[in-house]
């Protein structure tokens, strides 16, 4: 349930009001008007269609709708001020587990080093990492924070696009020398095609190639590809380092266009007495930043 500012505000006015008997009392210590009391009390009775008080002259007097209305909103304030209190403690308070799933190079090139920081942070918090290049094994357990692609997760997580990247069909320098460049998709049949088995059957399917290596691994095909056995189609995030250094050349087919790709984290709902999920979040996001030159 989430409640705007102003409602917020009469609730806790109608619990001073309560707990002080007075509604003179209940607005000094609120530093306000009885007259805004009085209206913000008006207000509550036209929504929930009930008397809060009886008034009198000399008195007020709980209803009965009142004093249950009054023991469900205290509830919902006095966890508020939990949450309040517990989002001002100091930083080392936060404690727990914190589990997270990734793709092997995702969490070489940002998880890890995220980890380092966020444990001279939040030394009580244990950060249980799972890496594999199989996202979809991620359904069978449950983690607070998954990093990953569009289109592959389950409806109970929110996902936030932390970049755009593309793949990039690239080789060595030497494979190119050796084999030439392909120009085309028939270019390519004459080629070694090194492929992640991951991906859709309907990706890797786009190409072919006299033949074919399939790995499970994106770390295995870049290292294949620096050694001149073929050429591989990967994201160029993982490879922008090597295409920078021309470790890697790339090379565009005139028949085909490779779209752009957004990736993603994908975390639970927050359970906001609690900061680890966002605080973790926040360290991978200033990685992603830091990182990327686009």
């Amino acid at each position: 349930m989430f409640f705007s500012e102003s409602k917020l505000i009469h609730f806790i006015s109608f619990i001073k009001i309560v707990e002080k008997g007075s509604f003179v009392e209940a607005a000094h210590d609120l530093n306000i008007s009885p007259s805004s009391l009085t209206k913000f009390i008006k207000e509550l009775e036209h929504n929930y269609k009930f008397k809060l008080f009886v008034r009198t002259t000399r008195s007020i007097k709980v209803t009965e709708e009142g004093s249950i209305f009054y023991n469900k909103i205290k509830e919902i304030i006095d966890k508020f001020y939990e949450f309040e209190a517990e989002f001002s403690e100091n930083v080392l308070e936060l404690r727990g587990n914190l589990k997270v799933f990734s793709s092997i190079s995702f969490a070489k090139i940002f998880i890890i080093p995220a980890i380092e920081e966020y444990n001279k942070l939040y030394p009580n918090v244990k950060v249980e990492l799972e890496i594999n290049d199989d996202v979809t094994k991620f359904k069978h357990h449950k983690y607070d924070i998954v990093y990953g692609l569009q289109g592959i997760y389950e409806n109970n997580y929110i996902q936030k696009k932390l970049f755009e990247t593309s793949y990039v069909i690239c080789a060595s320098k030497k494979y190119f020398n050796d084999n030439g460049k392909p120009t085309n998709l028939e270019d390519l049949k004459n080629h070694t095609l090194i492929t992640h088995k991951n991906r859709p059957n309907e990706f890797n399917e786009r190409f072919f190639a006299k033949q074919r290596i399939n790995v499970n691994d994106s770390e295995i095909m870049l290292d294949l590809a620096l050694k001149s056995i073929g050429i591989i189609i990967i994201h160029k995030y993982l490879i922008q380092n090597y295409l920078n250094s021309w470790q890697l050349i790339e090379v565009e087919l005139e028949d085909i266009s490779l779209n752009p790709i957004n990736i993603y984290s994908f975390h639970q709902k927050f359970d906001f007495h609690n900061r680890k999920q966002l605080k973790f979040m926040e360290i991978v996001e200033k990685n992603v930043k830091t990182f990327l030159p686009y």
